[in-house]
């Protein structure tokens, strides 16, 4: 039984992932689909004023714009810009969105959060992933701080910042990581490749926003 539930949650996770996360969302990541504010928001993300504090897989492989500098690079602007839409309004929409479902029992409240934080786990790694060759700095180029996930005694999740820096580098301390995903990548690498494919063309249609 628990090996079915397992395999159940294993094909919903891969197939709400292609559906939802990279083909429907995949196609408003494009600068006539994405709302001005959000524009706005995304060219505001590379200043340093905009960033006092920053997570430290961000912070110490990445430079600011300050009024002094001149250019920062694309591949650094890609991350900077894609952190922010990721981890700061794509999780929250996820996350608000799934606090403000209605559920049938609270078996149910559960999977559907594991599913998010599954999803969310696996954009992790992804986003890791395509920056990890990026040179990482001595000092980080601002304070840092750190994302962790909090679930409450109902099973609703909020995402929580302190100073307390997690030295492997996750942006959101407390999802599932690499080892969890460990049947999927190894059974699913074509899955795998396919949305790491269309996961490099979102950022990069991102970064033509700019």
């Amino acid at each position: 039984m628990k090996i079915r539930l397992i395999q159940i949650v294993t094909i919903t996770l891969i197939h709400f992932i292609n559906k939802l996360i990279f083909k429907k969302y995949g196609k408003i990541y494009r600068k006539d689909k994405i709302p001005e504010l959000i524009q706005t928001s995304l060219f505001l993300s590379l200043f340093k004023s905009q960033n006092n504090k920053a997570p430290i897989f961000v912070a110490t492989r990445s430079k600011y714009y300050t009024k002094n500098t001149i250019k920062i690079g694309s591949y650094q602007e890609k991350l900077i810009i894609s952190e922010y839409f990721i981890f700061r309004l794509l999780t929250q929409h996820l996350i608000e969105s799934s606090n403000q479902m209605v559920y049938q029992y609270l078996n149910h409240k559960m999977l559907c959060k594991f599913m998010i934080l599954s999803i969310l786990g696996i954009l992790q790694i992804l986003f890791q992933d395509f920056f990890s060759e990026l040179k990482q700095y001595d000092e980080p180029s601002t304070e840092l701080f750190q994302r962790r996930v909090k679930i409450s005694k109902s099973q609703d999740i909020s995402i929580i910042t302190d100073d307390n820096i997690d030295q492997q580098q996750s942006l959101i301390y407390g999802l599932h990581d690499r080892q969890n995903f460990h049947n999927i990548i190894e059974k699913h690498s074509e899955w795998l490749q396919d949305i790491c494919t269309r996961f490099s063309k979102i950022l990069q249609n991102l970064h033509s926003i700019l």
